[in-house]
């Protein structure tokens, strides 16, 4: 019986060219084919021996011989354009940075904090705003009765509806009052540009 070493040499010594012999045993069949995988692919493998320790062999074989397909995600895609918009909400951090985001994508803003007060903004400014941010849910006036009013100052007035909340109840009753659109918190800035566009073009 050979021992480790000796059986190590023999196989190295078999993938370097045959220079060692090795007899035809029930186990020669399936080094064989080791061996021819392992020239078929010599470029990428390598092997180390260290005596008294063993013998190392790296063997990197392809995965798949099928083309690799690279799915890339879709982009988002901001909509600019122009036009005053009034915005109107309750929470002075709202209407910050929703004043600057609308000013980057292109828009004029004018903003409103109370129900009461876009009335005065929207009457004062009808002829140039192009379109009004409505949140559904303030104190004192709601989003609802706000468009209301506004209906009655200008029946084709253009007002997107903002709610945390879903499209159904409450949303869905202001639609169907002729409100012409509805985006739900929170939005990104393409969903957000996008829905603008599709009022105003």
């Amino acid at each position: 019986m050979e021992n480790a070493k000796s059986l190590t040499n023999r196989l190295l010594g078999f993938a370097r060219g045959g220079k060692y012999e090795v007899r035809p045993v029930d186990l020669n069949t399936l080094v064989k084919k080791s061996i021819q995988i392992f020239w078929q692919n010599q470029k990428r493998n390598r092997h180390q021996y260290v005596s008294g320790k063993g013998t190392t062999f790296s063997i990197l074989l392809p995965a798949t011989e099928k083309p690799v397909v690279v799915s890339t995600p879709p982009t988002s895609t901001v909509k600019k354009g122009s036009g005053t918009i009034l915005l109107v909400d309750d929470e002075p951090m709202i209407t910050e940075i929703g004043s600057k985001i609308l000013k980057v994508i292109g828009y004029d803003v004018l903003t409103a904090a109370s129900g009461d007060e876009a009335l005065d903004t929207y009457s004062a400014n009808q002829d140039r705003i192009d379109l009004l941010i409505l949140d559904m849910i303030m104190p004192g006036m709601s989003g609802g009765e706000l468009f209301d009013k506004l209906k009655l100052l200008n029946p084709a007035v253009k007002v997107l509806l903002c709610s945390g909340y879903s499209i159904d109840g409450k949303a869905r009753e202001i639609l169907n009052r002729g409100c012409k659109g509805f985006i739900q918190k929170p939005f990104t800035v393409s969903g957000l540009s996008v829905k603008i566009r599709e009022l105003l073009d």
